[in-house]
């Protein structure tokens, strides 16, 4: 009984993300925002049941250039709350949905001197168009599979090396 409720949550949840993600889709369409998913906003898809695959918040990567932009749509368009935890990354919610919007895929330095940000600011280099959240669009992209592991892997070494993980990456 106990999973039957969490399950309907995780649904209700997953609901409410895909409705609001949508929302999103078609602001950043028509004011020609591009931008790129990762994390478990694209891994939900994989699933056999895409409800099940719980996550903290979505994480869209955009160009630097168009971060006013998207924050206009967000806060004044959307109605969205802001918090800057990062200049780097700026998070958003709306009831228990939270979007993290960065301008760099990676920004925290690891414990070695190699440039992990230069790195990863290449994505636009490494991605095509896929469904998230079921929804398909002309700006929408994902990372291509090898470009996006190699960041999951580096993104997990960052929560080991700095705050610790938890089981949910080793599942995606």
């Amino acid at each position: 009984r106990k999973y039957i409720r969490q399950y309907a949550g995780y649904g209700v949840i997953s609901l409410q993300r895909e409705s609001l993600f949508s929302e999103i889709v078609k602001m950043a369409n028509a004011c020609n925002i591009s931008f790129v998913c990762t994390k478990g906003s694209v891994f939900r898809d994989y699933y056999d049941l895409p409800p099940v695959r719980s996550m903290g918040d979505i994480d869209i990567v955009i160009h630097e250039e168009d971060r006013a932009s998207m924050d206009h749509i967000m806060t004044n368009v959307l109605g969205y709350d802001k918090f800057i935890d990062h200049h780097d990354c700026w998070t958003y919610w709306k009831g228990n949905v939270y979007i993290e919007i960065h301008t760099h895929m990676f920004y925290d330095p690891l414990a070695n001197d190699y440039d992990y940000r230069s790195y990863f600011d290449q994505v636009w280099d490494h991605i095509h168009h896929a469904p998230v959240f079921g929804i398909e669009s002309e700006n929408l992209y994902i990372p291509d599979e090898s470009f996006h592991f190699l960041y999951l892997m580096t993104h997990t070494a960052k929560h080991i090396v700095n705050k610790g993980s938890g089981f949910r990456p080793y599942v995606d």
